[in-house]
C-alpha cells in the first residue's frame, strides 16, 4: 500500500495498572492496549492499523500517561475521530488523547525517554492499604538512599537489575535524572527516575536496592560493585508493581510542539 494513503495517528492514554495484566493485548486477559484497541475501534468504527505502544508495563504498573501508534487508510475522517476518542470512558482507561503525526513517527522508535515515578510509603505499620504506593513498617533514611541514586546516572550496564525474561537488545541504558525526595508532613516518599530506557522490571529492583539502602540493609558504597557484577542476585529485592506509575514518554518528532523533551533533557 502507498504510504501517502494513509494518516498516522499518536495516541498517549493513561490507565489504572491493577485492573489489567500490563499493556500488550493478550486472548484471555484484560490488558491496558487491548482496552485502548476496543477504544480506538469505538471511535473509528474500523480497526487501528499496526498499533503498538512505547512502554509494555507489567501488570499492575499504572501509567499517567503512556503513548501508542496507530494509522488508518485515507480517506478517513481525522478530527472527528480524534474528538470521539476523547470524549467518551473506557473502563480503567484514564484518559486518551490523540493527534495526526508524520508517518515516521514510531512509538517505539520515537520514544526518546521515559519519566516513571515510584512512591513507598514507610512507618505504615496499620495504615489503610494504598494501591499506589509500596507500603512498608521501617523508617527509611533517604539521605543514603540519594548517595546510592547518584552511582546509578549516566551510562551503565543494567544486567543485574533485569529479570529473567528479559528481551532487550542491550543491557546498557543511560539514566539521566533519578531524583528521591520525602514528600513534607508525610510517610511517603518519592523516586522519580528518567531514563533512555528500561529492561524488564529495572525499576522495581531499583527501588527495592534503594529501600535496602534506606533501611541500613546495603551501603550506597556497594552499587558499584553491584553494577559491575551483572548478577540479579546482588541487587537485591524487587519492589511490588502496584507502587510504579509511569508519568510521561518523551517522543521526539521535528513538529515543536512536544512540551515534554525539556524535562528528559540531563540535569545540570
Amino acid at each position: 500500500m502507498n504510504s501517502s494513503h494513509r494518516v498516522q495517528f499518536l495516541i498517549r492514554f493513561g490507565y489504572l495498572g491493577h485492573l489489567f495484566h500490563g499493556v500488550q493485548p493478550q486472548k484471555n486477559a484484560a490488558t491496558a492496549g487491548g482496552a485502548l484497541y476496543e477504544h480506538i475501534l469505538q471511535a473509528a468504527q474500523i480497526p487501528p492499523r499496526a498499533l503498538q505502544f512505547s512502554a509494555r508495563t507489567d501488570k499492575g504498573v499504572h501509567a499517567l500517561m503512556n503513548a501508542a501508534t496507530c494509522w488508518f487508510k485515507t480517506p478517513f475522517a481525522s478530527e472527528q475521530f480524534i474528538k470521539t476518542l476523547t470524549t467518551f470512558r473506557t473502563p480503567g482507561l484514564l484518559s486518551v488523547y490523540a493527534e495526526a503525526v508524520p508517518r515516521f513517527v514510531h512509538a517505539r522508535g520515537s520514544a526518546k525517554a521515559k519519566h516513571y515515578r515510584y512512591v513507598i510509603e514507610d512507618n505504615c505499620e496499620n495504615q489503610p492499604q494504598n494501591i499506589f504506593a509500596w507500603q512498608i513498617v521501617p523508617i527509611l533514611d533517604i539521605a543514603p538512599m540519594q548517595n546510592a541514586a547518584e552511582l546509578m546516572l549516566g551510562e551503565h550496564d543494567f544486567s543485574s537489575f533485569r529479570t529473567a525474561g528479559c528481551s532487550a537488545n542491550t543491557t546498557v541504558k543511560n539514566m539521566y535524572r533519578i531524583h528521591i525526595c520525602r514528600i513534607k508532613n508525610s510517610n511517603q516518599i518519592h523516586i522519580d527516575i528518567i531514563g533512555d530506557a528500561f529492561l524488564r522490571q529495572m525499576i522495581r529492583a531499583m527501588v527495592g536496592l534503594f529501600a535496602e539502602v534506606g533501611a541500613g540493609l546495603k551501603e550506597a558504597a556497594e552499587i558499584p560493585f553491584i553494577l559491575e557484577a551483572k548478577d540479579r542476585k546482588k541487587a537485591g529485592i524487587n519492589a511490588p508493581a502496584h507502587g510504579l506509575t509511569l508519568m510521561q514518554v518523551g517522543i521526539d518528532f521535528p513538529l515543536g510542539h512536544n512540551p515534554l523533551l525539556p524535562f528528559f533533557k540531563k540535569a545540570d
